[in-house]
């Protein structure tokens, strides 16, 4: 059953395309919606459990340029990586099975994102993506390749080289 969106919920959509944002943190909504720090945490907190937006970490949302139809929406795989290690101001280069199946070495896609970082550790979930984060030193990230996704996301992934030889 489709869901109406309530007057709040409008108000949230219109104000983040018309600033075309596409993170929104606790904080940024009691002014020009005029609602208090509550309401703000009520309306996040509700659209994200229903699937209109993702929750990158506490605090911290992911939102679609438009409206998703039907009503749920998750980020692209990228996005929710890229955001995350941008709001951590980390680096990483996606290796493992993803890479894998880049460079044509399987044919299985991998339902997770595996990735190096330098600065989280563990499995993360952001909408209905995946991610598996493996902290490494700085000087362990390296011989990347960048690739540019259909949406115009730079995409970091470890070298065809690096990919051989972190398999062995």
């Amino acid at each position: 059953m489709k869901r109406r969106l309530g007057q709040l919920e409008t108000q949230l959509f219109a104000y983040v395309q018309m600033r075309k944002l596409r993170t929104l943190a606790t904080g940024e909504l009691t002014g020009p919606l005029q609602i208090s720090a509550k309401q703000e945490r009520e309306l996040l907190s509700r659209l994200s459990r229903s699937g209109m937006i993702a929750q990158v970490r506490r605090g911290l949302y992911l939102l679609p340029e438009r409206l998703p139809l039907g009503g749920k929406w998750s980020p692209d795989e990228i996005l929710a990586l890229n955001t995350l290690m941008e709001d951590q101001g980390g680096s990483y280069q996606i290796c493992g099975p993803n890479a894998f199946n880049r460079y044509g070495f399987d044919n299985q896609v991998p339902s997770r994102v595996y990735a190096y970082n330098n600065r989280l550790s563990g499995d993360r979930r952001i909408g209905s993506v995946a991610l598996t984060l493996i902290k490494v030193a700085d000087e362990r990230l390296g011989s990347t390749e960048e690739v540019k996704t259909a949406e115009g996301l730079k995409a970091v992934y470890s070298s065809r080289v690096r990919t051989l030889v972190d398999a062995v």
